[in-house]
Formats: C-alpha cells, sequence, structure tokens
C-alpha cells in the first residue's frame, strides 16, 4: 500500500503523518489547541482584571484608612480584608497559570516533549479553577457575617454618598463587584479549559502512537 505524505502547519509547529487515520486527527488537533488558546487568553484576560480590580480596591481601603487615634473614620475599626485578599491571590493564580499555558504552545505535538505539554496544560486551568473556588468561598463566608464590614459590604453600603476625592465608595463597590463576577465566571471557563485539554492530550497521545507506528 503506497504510503500518504503529508505535511500539515500551524503557526507553531510542523508535523509529517505517513499514515491516512492520522491526517483528520491532526486536523481537529488543531482546531482544539485553537480553541484552547482562545480560551486560555480569555481566563487570562480575566485573571489579570480580577488582580487590578482588586488590588485597586485594597490600595485604596489603605491610603484612606486612618489611624486609631483620628477622630474622623472612612472606615470601621473592625474590618476584613480576606475577601479581597483572596481574590487578588486568584487573580494572579489563573494569570500566571494560564500564561505557562500559552508558553506550552510553542513546544512540538511531537516527541518526548508532548508529555510536559499535556502534563502543564492540564495543571493550569485546576490551578485556576481551585484559585477561583477559594476566592470565592472566602469571599461569601466572610461577607455573610452581620459582625464585620468587608471593602465590599462598607463601599456598597454608602455608594449613594457623593464624594470629590477617595475612597469614591460608589466606585469602589462597583470594582469589587466586577472582580467577584469574574472569578465567578472564570469557574465555568477553566472547567471548560481542562476538558478541551483532556480532550486534546487523547488526541496527542493517539497521534504520536500513530507516528511511531
Amino acid at each position: 500500500m503506497s504510503q500518504l505524505k503529508n505535511e500539515v502547519s500551524s503557526s507553531d509547529f510542523e508535523i509529517e503523518a505517513d499514515d491516512r487515520h492520522t491526517v483528520p486527527k491532526v486536523g481537529m488537533l488543531r482546531v482544539v489547541d485553537t480553541l484552547r488558546v482562545g480560551l486560555c487568553i480569555l481566563a487570562l484576560a480575566a485573571g489579570a482584571a480580577v488582580l487590578g480590580l482588586g488590588a485597586d480596591t485594597l490600595a485604596v481601603y489603605r491610603a484612606t484608612s486612618l489611624p486609631a487615634d483620628y477622630m474622623l473614620h472612612l472606615w470601621p475599626e473592625e474590618f476584613d480584608v480576606r475577601p479581597t485578599n483572596a481574590l487578588i491571590a486568584c487573580g494572579a493564580l489563573v494569570l500566571v497559570a494560564n500564561s505557562l499555558a500559552l508558553a506550552m504552545s510553542r513546544v512540538s505535538f511531537v516527541g518526548s516533549r508532548y508529555v510536559a505539554r499535556s502534563c502543564v496544560s492540564l495543571a493550569a486551568p485546576v490551578v485556576g479553577l481551585i484559585g477561583a473556588l477559594v476566592a470565592m468561598s472566602i469571599y461569601y463566608a466572610v461577607n455573610s457575617s452581620t459582625e464585620v464590614d468587608t471593602i465590599q459590604s462598607w463601599s456598597c453600603r454608602w455608594d449613594g454618598v457623593p464624594m470629590n476625592t477617595r475612597p469614591h465608595f460608589d466606585t469602589l463597590c462597583k470594582e469589587s463587584r466586577a472582580a467577584l463576577t469574574l472569578a465567578t465566571l472564570l469557574v465555568p471557563v477553566e472547567a471548560l479549559i481542562f476538558g478541551v485539554v483532556g480532550y486534546e492530550a487523547v488526541l496527542l497521545r493517539r497521534i504520536n502512537q500513530g507516528l511511531h507506528h
């Protein structure tokens, strides 16, 4: 039986397939990898936004929080910043994990390095998903308390008060809600990335097995 020799190329890899059955798998692999990269970029952007919004609200709080000996306080003495810190950590984890996953896109699909590529690509959404779930758990657990305020609970309580200078409670309220919404959306996005990467790993294994037969 004559051999069919095809060269399939994309922006970052080239594969020579000598098997008729390998060519459709390679085509599907390109589609799946494009979807994975797109979802990773989406998660990366969301993680960067969560990190930026959380860091900004925390910076404003620290800049406008007065010592206890001052008579006029903008913030209550009993205050919990753990939800904001959790969102910042979540954003940082998602940012780093998806950056590494995108960097692994430069690794070849064939040869021994595809195993490392698959491992890193699978680990990235797991890290992002865990980070988002932990951040949401801390956020909702602390915000459900009626004894201690957070940046969101306090700023949203006073968001109707017009202010000409910081802390601008209305802006802090919107930023806190936006960060929480994005962190919540990261859960299904990271779960979807994990599913796509898992399917991609199966295709990679089958293609590499076919090329070595």
